[in-house]
């Protein structure tokens, strides 16, 4: 992943990321996170499922409804840490069957916006800039949507403005930008925060795992990427992921 600047790639100022491994991370502090974000799910199913086992026979369906569906959200919640924690690791154990397919980038991103929008997230904030309009990239879908979900995610819980988000192909590579301007993250930290469940100190307040950019940066990896990043708190902070990929004929232009 980490490599000398590619000539055809504009940084921007953005400082390219050689990650601190996770081996790092001790193995208490693993499980103590695991536990503590577990905790809260597992207790409201706990004593939702109480609640309708005691009161069910007397219960108005609204109220029972309501019980239902906050047990529903707590099984969704723990099912989707454990999911983010297996990809983390079969990517780092190189365990991930890639899929390749061509399929355009336009396309991609109505399918982020759907997974956004699951989570409660306002996607019409982001601000969707592809050149050329229509490109296409032959790469993982599932693998590169997964990247672009955690960081819009990201960019939509720590900034309450207007995102932008740009694509350009060029040379046989997939460029993605992505500005906010919202908390920033500390610049000692800028190899931590893709270590699973580290947390800046100043996002600490927002609620998360720290599973997002650990997704990002192990994907990236495993595809072969690069991440560049520039961050500067309280102002905001951009992202480039740059992929190798195959690019549709149309793909001239100026670098990002």
């Amino acid at each position: 992943m980490i490599n000398k600047d590619n000539q055809a790639v504009n940084t921007g100022g953005l400082k390219l990321i050689s990650r601190r491994r996770s081996g790092n991370i001790e193995y208490q502090q693993i499980i103590s996170s695991i536990s503590h974000e577990l905790r809260t799910p597992v207790a409201i199913l706990k004593s939702n499922v109480q609640f309708i086992k005691e009161f069910s026979f007397d219960m108005e369906q609204e109220i029972k409804d309501d019980s239902i569906s906050m047990c529903e959200e707590s099984i969704d919640s723990i099912v989707g840490f454990l999911d983010n924690i297996q990809l983390i690791n079969m990517a780092s154990k190189s365990q991930i069957i890639p899929g390749f397919s061509l399929f355009k980038l336009k396309q991609m991103m109505q399918q982020v916006n759907v997974e956004l929008e699951k989570h409660n997230l306002n996607y019409k904030r982001i601000n969707v800039h592809l050149d050329p309009p229509f490109a296409e990239v032959y790469t993982d879908p599932v693998l590169l949507r997964q990247i672009l979900v955690n960081l819009c995610s990201n960019a939509l819980k720590f900034s309450g403005g207007e995102i932008r988000l740009d694509f350009k192909t060029f040379r046989n590579e997939l460029c993605m930008k992505i500005q906010d301007s919202g908390i920033g993250i500390p610049e000692d930290e800028f190899e931590l925060i893709f270590n699973p469940f580290h947390r800046a100190a100043n996002a600490k307040r927002v609620p998360g795992y720290g599973l997002g950019l650990a997704i990002v940066g192990s994907l990236t990896d495993y595809l072969g990427g690069k991440i560049y990043l520039s961050s500067v708190v309280q102002q905001g902070t951009s992202f480039k992921v740059i992929i190798p990929c195959e690019t549709s004929p149309d793909k001239t232009g100026s670098s990002l």
